[in-house]
């Protein structure tokens, strides 16, 4: 614990050697783009690299190179996406802003959506779902598993199981050997592939870690 604590007084390091794609920035919003594989946070404050490094080097003057741990911050980080996902990431540089929108992501105010890619077997309850193109909704707890504490997994009787609702639905199915699946009309391709994939849009109500790809793993995809 002495070295945890040790370990939060490090001066976080301000990145300018990696890219920063701004899709949006004023006085008080900043919206950014965030690539694939980058992580949120550096695993050390002495690392670089992350969203907050390089979000940081892009707010401060050229000038500072590292953030003291008792200075406050530029921007503060509104929500979280997963290490390996790509998308928009929203924050304020006004910390009176940061319980507003915080309270807006908790109440659902703000709608998050997201594009991702699945395969279900020919014949299961995932190809059923994915042939239609109304919206399914997974309604399960998530919390760590028993035997790997790193991942997480839909169980509601799990200690540590919170809340997650998750919905989605199929934009695109195609058979895997090439087939044309039907586009998420019901339709079923002639072709005899096992498996077919689709392009999916899925909304989570919260921001549970991994929820969209436990939830659409518990849907069969």
């Amino acid at each position: 614990q002495e070295l945890r604590n040790y370990s939060r007084t490090i001066p976080l390091r301000v990145d300018r050697d990696w890219p920063l794609e701004v899709l949006h920035e004023d006085t008080a919003l900043l919206v950014v783009n965030k690539p694939a594989g980058v992580k949120m946070h550096p695993s050390h404050r002495f690392e670089g690299g992350s969203m907050l490094n390089r979000v940081f080097g892009h707010v401060l003057p050229p000038h500072v190179h590292e953030l003291a741990h008792d200075v406050e911050p530029p921007a503060r980080i509104v929500h979280r996406l997963d290490e390996d996902t790509s998308g928009v990431l929203l924050l304020v540089k006004n910390r009176a802003l940061l319980d507003l929108f915080l309270g807006a992501f908790r109440s659902n105010r703000i709608t998050k959506s997201y594009l991702a890619l699945v395969s279900a077997a020919v014949g299961s309850d995932g190809e059923r779902r994915l042939r239609s193109s109304t919206w399914h909704h997974v309604n399960e707890p998530i919390g760590r598993a028993r035997d790997h504490p790193m991942k997480r997994v839909a169980d509601a009787a799990l200690l540590d199981a919170k809340e997650a609702v998750t919905s989605f639905r199929a934009l695109r199915t195609v058979a895997l050997d090439g087939g044309d699946g039907g586009g998420g009309s019901g339709e079923k391709s002639d072709c005899s592939a096992n498996r077919i994939a689709a392009l999916v849009e899925a909304r989570p109500r919260q921001g549970r870690t991994h929820q969209i790809r436990v939830h659409l793993a518990h849907a069969g995809l």
